[in-house]
């Protein structure tokens, strides 16, 4: 006997200007989600229930990405990608860790921002076409937040963070020959340097494929704003995350086998050299007891103390009465909230994305 394939589900919209317009909705509905990313233009009260005005745009994005398929077949709905399972254990721990606080709004946060990195990603499957939308919108939310940090220093308007010395032990604003750091449209300077960080390269790949030398000269300042405003934040990690990216550049512009070597052999020294300084203490000043601290919470709690607890808990085992919201690390920082499971999933997630970087630079993708 031969065992019959069950038949397609078949969804209505087969036309291909159809299709082509209702991928058009996800990327507006994209295009929104980072409008409300970086100048909050959402309203943030929930519709109804725990449904926000930016929870529904990413269903319809993601409802408008699906219906875009026309068919799908059996084969298309299983889980097929390794990135897929890291992603559900991920949640699956912060499940758990919310299960035992009896609190599930953090969770619901990052239940939100998987459906936003999922639509960015169907998004940018959906069409070759879109790439070029995609791009643009890095530049216009770098140009957005940049400008806004630039302005802010420019006028002199305190943001309440300073940055005195490298290792963090002189940061009290008033004293004389403080970085007043910029914040640009977010709460904080970490955020704002992570924001510019994450979009820089998109907003330098919209720039390079621009096709009059007017434009792209427009959207190089826009880049070189962006700079600016990465280093008026003052962060420490943002302005080594850059010089990080700088060198992957360089690597996997030519991705050949000995720069790959070799940048993956400087990659482990950097991730040792770290691990070194969470274990002893030494170097970074507070930063490195946070680390060490946060380490000692994990092994204490190898499910997670919860999420959104990991400041206060550290906070309790770092002298002195500075408060801490984080690990300031993300990796150590999953550990201390969800456990070694949590961990292991963002472990995951972060080697399956480089896996992918290094493929696409080979395929010569900008």
């Amino acid at each position: 006997m031969v065992a019959r394939r069950s038949p397609p589900i078949r969804l209505p919209v087969t036309g291909v200007g159809q299709t082509y317009r209702v991928r058009t909705i996800a990327l507006a509905c994209l295009a929104l989600v980072v409008a409300e990313s970086t100048a909050d233009v959402l309203p943030d009260a929930a519709i109804v229930g725990v449904l926000t005005p930016l929870r529904l745009v990413l269903l319809v994005g993601l409802l408008a990405l699906l219906v875009s398929t026309g068919r799908l077949g059996a084969r298309d709905l299983r889980w097929r990608r390794p990135f897929d399972v890291a992603v559900a254990l991920l949640l699956l721990a912060a499940a758990l860790a919310a299960w035992r606080q009896g609190d599930w709004t953090l969770w619901r946060a990052l239940l939100t921002a998987v459906g936003a990195a999922y639509l960015a990603m169907g998004v940018r499957r959906a069409s070759p076409d879109m790439w070029a939308g995609i791009s643009l919108l890095g530049l216009l939310a770098v140009a957005t937040a940049a400008l806004t940090a630039v302005r802010q220093t420019a006028s002199g308007i305190p943001a309440g963070y300073c940055r005195g010395a490298l290792d963090g032990s002189v940061d009290t604003c008033g004293q004389a020959g403080v970085l007043v750091r910029a914040v640009g449209p977010f709460p904080n300077p970490n955020l704002l340097a992570a924001f510019l960080v994450m979009l820089l390269p998109l907003a330098v790949a919209a720039a390079m494929s621009l096709p009059q030398r007017s434009q792209r000269a427009l959207a190089y300042g826009v880049v070189g704003a962006g700079v600016v405003a990465l280093v008026l934040t003052g962060s420490r990690g943002g302005i080594i995350a850059a010089g990080v990216g700088l060198a992957a550049w360089f690597v996997l512009r030519r991705p050949t086998r000995r720069r790959l070597i070799g940048g993956g052999a400087l990659a482990g020294l950097a991730v040792a050299a770290t691990a070194v300084a969470m274990v002893t203490g030494l170097g970074g000043g507070v930063r490195s007891q946070v680390w060490a601290a946060a380490l000692d919470v994990a092994g204490a709690n190898p499910l997670g103390v919860g999420l959104g607890r990991s400041g206060d808990v550290i906070a309790a085992r770092v002298p002195g009465d500075e408060a801490f919201r984080h690990a300031h690390n993300l990796w150590l920082d999953q550990l201390v909230t969800t456990g070694w499971l949590g961990l292991g999933a963002l472990l995951a997630i972060t080697g399956l994305l480089a896996w992918h970087v290094v493929r696409a630079a080979r395929r010569g993708s900008v």
